[in-house]
Order: C-alpha cells, then structure tokens, then sequence
C-alpha cells in the first residue's frame, strides 16, 4: 500500500528567444519547457532567427525532425562552451542569422564572431582563439567589429 513519486526538475542549458517576442528553454536532451514569470536561468541566450516552431507553453520535443537536428547541434555548441568555462565566461549571447549563421556575441569588446552553422565547433572555437592570440596582440582590442571563423582554416577580420 505504499505509493513512492520521484519528481525531478528539468534543468535548462539554454534559452532561445525568438523574434516575436516568444520564448523558451531546452534541457540537455532536447525537451523544450517555457520561461517562467517568477525566474530566470543563467544559461547562455541564442535569439534571432530560430529554426523551432511551437505553441506558447508548448512542452515536449520538437515535432519536426530538422527541428530536432537543429536543435541537436545548438545543445554540442553549449556543451563545448560548458566542458570549456572560458566560453561560457565569455560569450553573453548566440544570435542566429537569417541564412543559419550563429554569431558570437562577447561580454567584453565590440567583436561579433559569425561562427557559420553549428558543424566543425572545435575546429571554429580554436579559430577564435586564435585570433585572441595572435591577432589581438598586433593589432589591438576593438580594432576590427566582424570575425568570421566558419571557413575552413581561414579567419577573415573586418573591421
């Protein structure tokens, strides 16, 4: 006659805030949950141009499977940026361009890094570093407003 309940508390690695003003958290599997009214979770912020279509207060996995690979390669980008604290201390926010791009928004300095899609994130995080240390000593912070990583071994600076 016993009754055992576990109850566990969804914990989001991301908010996404969409254009219309709408928006909402992801769990590290994927589960989409809304925002609540009375808190808000210091997790990394990805608005723009989301890919993810669903009701307000919609609660569940994507419905679409590109939706779910979408949202799949955003979750390995937070999960870099977690297993490498120096990101998460760094980057304030994603924002996701209307061709798909991501675009790295630091905390600190007016660079933008156009970060392309989400594929190849080891290879694009190592890009930024490297321009931290090799590009910023030459030629200064702030100096150039647009760093774009996407490209296969290139880093093209504009300024």
């Amino acid at each position: 006659g016993y009754l055992n309940v576990i109850i566990t508390q969804r914990e989001p690695v991301v908010r996404f805030n969409k254009k219309d003003g709408r928006g909402f958290y992801a769990d590290s599997k994927g589960f989409l949950f809304p925002l609540q009214s009375n808190y808000t979770s210091l997790v990394p912020i990805v608005d723009g141009n989301i890919p993810i279509n669903i009701s307000k207060g919609y609660k569940g996995q994507p419905e679409r499977p590109e939706e779910s690979e979408w949202l799949s390669r955003i979750i390995s980008v937070i999960d870099y940026m977690q297993k490498h604290k120096i990101w998460m201390e760094n980057i304030a926010q994603i924002h996701i361009e209307d061709n798909g791009d991501l675009v790295m928004i630091m905390r600190m300095g007016k660079e933008r890094f156009i970060f392309g899609p989400p594929y190849e994130i080891k290879a694009k995080f190592d890009r930024i570093e490297k321009y931290y240390k090799c590009i910023i000593p030459e030629k200064g912070e702030n100096y150039y407003s647009y760093i774009n990583v996407k490209y296969k071994n290139r880093i093209i600076c504009r300024k």
